[in-house]
């Protein structure tokens, strides 16, 4: 006997059943009809008074940023590539690496990167763009911090969204997030406006990103305390990759400010083991490396913090970076 039957006999499984009927369906479809064009409004809003984020295909508002920028300027025939992290995205002035080296370069640095992820920016940028024939790795010993094999975003939906300018509306409805869409849409107005001087969202045509002011953030970066052997596994691997496809890469030290040195890396070991490894990643490729930051010739006064260079020292950098890739830098 079932104990669930009603007065009647009737099982309330069946009664419950019976329940969701057409009027049920008609108001759940409705109801999900209005949240999708509630959304698409609050979107359209925000774009037509300039606070509509990218979709947050990496929930980094700098990261899909820069996608966006990417889907929007994609260059015909970029032969050197400019790769890394913030310090890459900042550093590498392309007007004067152009004027300078005659070649056409491209920056695709991202912030926050670990050195296992640009290998994988890298790799992914020299199957778009087989123009490429030189790539100028800029890095920073919080690149190697730790590399945990995650990527950064799925590259295989980017690749959709930046080359194959697949439409971008169903990319705010996959990485919807209301806690990060509405923190975005408060900050890149300003971003983009430059308000926001130590952290905008500006990019020249060749993809840099300058820091164009003169204040400063203190330090804003603490101790390295470990270096991550698989982020020089990393290193190795992608020095590996490019050589066989003859592909010449450059990794490059970038300078630190020199009062991070003296408050955490005093007696220097932390620096110096720092380019000894990354030195011993590549050694057996084609691979050269320049240690900009050994007898680095700039100031405190010309980083906005421990490891970004204001951009008129920025230009001062890319004319040693320009020198830098001809002739050779030291091969390993």
């Amino acid at each position: 006997m079932d104990h669930r039957a009603g007065p009647q006999g009737v099982r309330l499984g069946d009664a419950n059943a019976s329940r969701i009927g057409p009027r049920y369906l008609l108001a759940t479809g409705a109801g999900l009809a209005l949240g999708l064009l509630t959304l698409l409004a609050v979107l359209g809003g925000l774009g037509a008074t300039g606070h509509l984020p990218p979709p947050a295909i990496a929930n980094s508002l700098c990261i899909d940023e820069k996608l966006s920028f990417l889907r929007d300027h994609a260059p015909a025939h970029a032969n050197l590539l400019v790769a890394g992290s913030s310090v890459a995205w900042r550093h590498a002035a392309g007007g004067v690496l152009a004027a300078l080296s005659g070649m056409a370069p491209f920056n695709v640095g991202f912030c926050g990167l670990n050195v296992a992820q640009s290998a994988d920016v890298i790799g992914w940028m020299h199957k778009r763009y087989r123009s490429v024939e030189r790539v100028l790795l800029l890095i920073a010993p919080p690149d190697f911090a730790r590399c945990t094999g995650q990527p950064a975003w799925n590259l295989a939906d980017a690749d959709r969204y930046v080359f194959e300018r697949a439409p971008k509306w169903p990319y705010y409805l996959r990485y919807f997030d209301p806690i990060s869409l509405v923190r975005n849409a408060t900050q890149v107005h300003d971003k983009r406006s430059n308000r926001t001087p130590l952290d905008p969202l500006l990019f020249t045509e060749y993809g840099d990103g300058p820091l164009d002011t003169d204040r400063s953030d203190d330090l804003n970066f603490g101790p390295v305390y470990a270096l991550d052997t698989r982020c020089f596994s990393a290193l190795h691997g992608l020095a590996d990759s490019l050589s066989s496809s003859r592909v010449e890469l450059m990794v490059v030290i970038s300078p630190i400010h020199p009062d991070w040195k003296a408050r955490y890396d005093a007696d220097g070991q932390v620096t110096r083991r720092f380019a000894r490894e990354v030195a011993s990643s590549l050694h057996g490729t084609r691979a050269t490396l320049w240690n900009s930051d050994d007898g680095s010739p700039f100031a405190a006064s010309e980083f906005t913090d421990a490891l970004h260079l204001r951009w008129s020292a920025v230009q001062r950098f890319s004319r040693m970076l320009a020198a830098q890739l001809s002739p050779r830098a030291t091969t390993y």
